[in-house]
C-alpha cells in the first residue's frame, strides 16, 4: 500500500479535479437559460396550427376600451400602462380595408424597400434590404424567422404623411391634415392618437409563426390591419424570469402558445381592426398567427413644445415648412438648424434638407438632436436614405473643392 502521505496527495488531486470539473459545468441557471442557436430559431409552425385549432385563439387578458372620440388627456387618467385593446378607432376613413387590406397595400407599396431580419434583439446583426414583394417570396421559401419592419424608409414617409407631406385620405397619421376643401368634412383620424407619430413603424409578417423576441421601447400604439397577432406584455417591474428571458432568449416566442412563458405576462391575441397600446419601455414579445400580418403604429409622442416648423420638418411637409420659413421674422438659431437638419436627413426629406442648407445649416458639422458627432450624411446613410446620401456626398464634394 502507498504510504499515508501519498494517499493524502491522491485524495487532494481527486478533490481538485472534482472542483475543476464542477466549475466547467454550467450552473442550474445557465442550463435553464441556454440560448437558442441559429439552427433552432425557426418558425414553430406546428405549435401555431395547434393553437389556432384550440379554444384560446381569441383569448385576451388585456382590458378592452371603446376609444372612439376619447382624448389623450382622458385616456391617461384611466391608467392602462401595461396594455389595453382599443376598439372603435379603425374603419371608416382610417385604415379601412379598401385602402389597407393586402391587395391595395401591395399595389401601392409592393416595390418599396424595407428592412428584413430575424427580429432577435439578443443578437445584434444586420438585416437585408429588399422590396416588399421580394420579402413575400423570401419569407415563404424558408422556415427561418423573417420579418419586415420600417421606421425611416420612403414607405413610412409616404404611408404616414404622404409624398412631400401632402395629406390624403389614405395616410396613417393625418391628424395634422386640413379638410380637402373649404367647408368639407375632415377625415375621421383618431383624436386619441393625435401627435402620437414620433417614430412611425410599419410591421409586416408574410409567414405564419414568425415572432419578435422580448424587447422594449417608448410607449406604443399598433393598429392591426390584417391577420392575427399574439402578444405577451410584461408589467412595469418585470420579474427575474422575464428579465432573464430577455437576455438569454431560450425560446422562440411562438413556443409560448403551448409552453408556459415566464410568469407575469399579460397575454392577448389582437384581432384585425384593434389597436394595442402599452406604456414606456414595457417588455413585450409577439407571434404572428396568419400568413399575412400587416400593422401600422408609432412609438413616442411629439413634444408639446415643438414649433409648427419642427412638426412640418418631422412629417416632411415641404410646402408648409417653406411657407413657415419664409414668414420667420428672425433667422433660426444655428443649434436649431443643425437639429432639424439631422431629423430631415434621417427621414430622407431631400427638399427640406436643401431648404435648411439654404438657410445656413452646415453639412460639415454635427446634426440632429443627439448628434454624437454625426453629420447629415451619417444620419442619411444609417437610415438607408441612399438617394439623399448620394446627394449629400455630391454637395459635400462641392464644399470641399470650392475656391477659398
Amino acid at each position: 500500500q502507498p504510504p499515508a502521505t501519498a494517499m493524502a496527495s491522491m485524495a487532494c488531486i481527486r478533490f481538485a479535479l472534482g472542483i475543476l470539473i464542477l466549475s466547467l459545468q454550467p450552473s442550474a441557471t445557465q442550463r435553464r437559460m441556454m440560448r437558442i442557436d441559429d439552427r433552432e430559431y425557426v418558425r414553430p409552425l406546428d405549435a401555431v396550427m395547434r393553437f389556432l385549432a384550440g379554444p384560446r385563439r381569441n383569448s385576451c387578458e388585456l382590458p378592452v376600451l371603446d376609444a372612439g372620440g376619447l382624448s389623450w388627456e382622458d385616456f391617461q387618467d384611466l391608467g392602462h400602462e401595461q396594455g389595453v385593446v382599443l376598439k372603435g378607432l379603425m374603419g371608416g376613413d382610417w385604415l379601412n380595408d379598401a385602402e389597407w387590406s393586402r391587395d391595395p397595400f401591395l399595389k401601392r407599396f409592393g416595390e418599396y424597400e424595407v428592412l428584413v431580419g430575424d427580429a432577435r434583439y439578443d443578437l445584434v446583426r444586420d438585416g437585408s434590404i429588399m422590396t416588399i414583394n421580394d420579402y413575400l417570396q423570401a419569407a415563404n421559401s424558408t422556415d427561418r424567422n423573417l420579418l419586415a419592419k420600417a421606421y425611416t424608409d420612403d414607405i413610412i414617409r409616404h404611408a404616414f404623411w404622404g409624398p412631400g407631406g401632402n395629406c390624403s385620405k389614405s395616410v396613417v397619421a393625418g391628424w395634422h391634415c386640413p379638410p380637402v376643401r373649404a367647408g368639407a368634412k375632415r377625415h375621421s383620424y383618431p383624436v386619441l392618437l393625435e401627435d402620437f407619430d414620433l417614430r412611425p413603424t410599419l410591421q409586416l409578417a408574410a409567414a405564419k409563426a414568425s415572432g419578435t423576441h422580448l424587447h422594449g421601447h417608448p410607449e406604443t400604439w399598433l393598429a392591426l390591419v390584417e391577420g392575427l397577432k399574439a402578444w405577451w406584455i410584461a408589467p412595469e417591474r418585470p420579474g427575474e424570469a422575464i428579465v432573464e428571458e430577455q437576455n438569454a432568449n431560450t425560446k422562440h416566442p411562438c413556443r409560448w402558445l403551448e409552453e408556459s412563458p415566464p410568469a407575469g405576462f399579460a397575454f392577448c391575441v389582437q384581432q384585425p381592426g384593434e389597436v394595442i397600446y402599452f406604456g414606456e419601455q414595457r417588455l413585450h414579445a409577439t407571434c404572428n398567427l396568419a400568413d399575412f400580418v400587416l400593422a401600422m403604429g408609432a412609438q413616442g409622442r411629439l413634444s408639446s413644445d415643438w414649433s409648427p416648423l419642427e412638426r412640418a420638418l418631422h412629417r416632411g411637409q415641404e410646402q408648409r415648412a417653406q411657407e413657415i420659413v419664409r414668414r420667420l421674422k428672425h433667422k433660426p438659431k444655428k443649434q436649431s438648424l443643425q437639429r432639424w437638419l439631422g431629423e430631415a436627413s434621417a427621414r430622407g426629406h431631400l427638399a427640406l434638407v436643401t431648404l435648411l442648407v439654404e438657410h445656413r445649416a452646415q453639412l460639415d458639422e454635427p446634426a440632429g438632436l443627439k448628434s454624437e458627432g454625426k453629420w447629415a450624411l451619417h444620419h442619411a446613410a444609417e437610415s438607408g436614405q441612399h438617394l439623399l446620401a448620394a446627394t449629400l456626398l455630391s454637395r459635400r464634394a462641392v464644399l470641399e473643392n470650392r475656391d477659398p
